[in-house]
């Protein structure tokens, strides 16, 4: 190949792809919206640029104003636990009953705390999921007169999260 364009460099430039685009004696182009500069994942060093230099840059506002996209509409879903965390003097009697009732491992207390970002590294709750899907189904952007949700992006925590989503609209929404 004379070249060889690589989507989300950001992500597959690293592990057993790296060796791929190493073997082959042409031209590369990342293309990421994310370049990194970490040590162990540095597109920069890798593309032989100037420390966060990319080649080019396309900016999001330039791209709107260019009519390539559309200005994006967040919404944001008022779920409680994973904003603010898990309190335990906080929960009602049957949820702390439920608290307690986990295993959080051999010889391990329950913690008295848990923040909203460490409950989302760790915990994918059916409940929370449902409730955020349900909340996309109501309120999301809908199109043809209103008769279908729009092109919709949501945001994983990582691939076992975004599986466990897709798994919950399969059982909630199956048509």
């Amino acid at each position: 190949f004379d070249l060889v364009v690589i989507d989300e460099a950001h992500r597959s430039v690293y592990q057993k792809y790296r060796h791929i685009f190493r073997w082959f004696d042409s031209l590369l182009v990342g293309l990421t919206a994310t370049p990194k500069d970490e040590v162990d994942r540095n597109t920069y060093s890798l593309f032989g640029l100037e420390q966060g230099i990319p080649t080019d840059f396309y900016p999001l506002d330039r791209a709107i104003e260019d009519e390539w996209l559309v200005p994006p509409r967040v919404i944001d879903v008022p779920l409680k636990f994973p904003r603010q965390g898990v309190h335990y003097d906080q929960l009602s009697d049957e949820e702390k009953d439920q608290w307690d009732a986990l295993d959080w491992g051999e010889g391990v207390e329950p913690p008295d705390d848990v923040d909203g970002e460490a409950l989302n590294n760790w915990l994918f709750n059916t409940d929370t999921v449902d409730k955020a899907l349900k909340f996309l189904l109501e309120k999301g952007h809908r199109v043809e007169g209103g008769d279908r949700i729009a092109k919709t992006i949501i945001f994983a925590k990582n691939q076992r999260h975004a599986r466990f989503i897709v798994e919950r609209f399969d059982h909630a929404y199956p048509h």
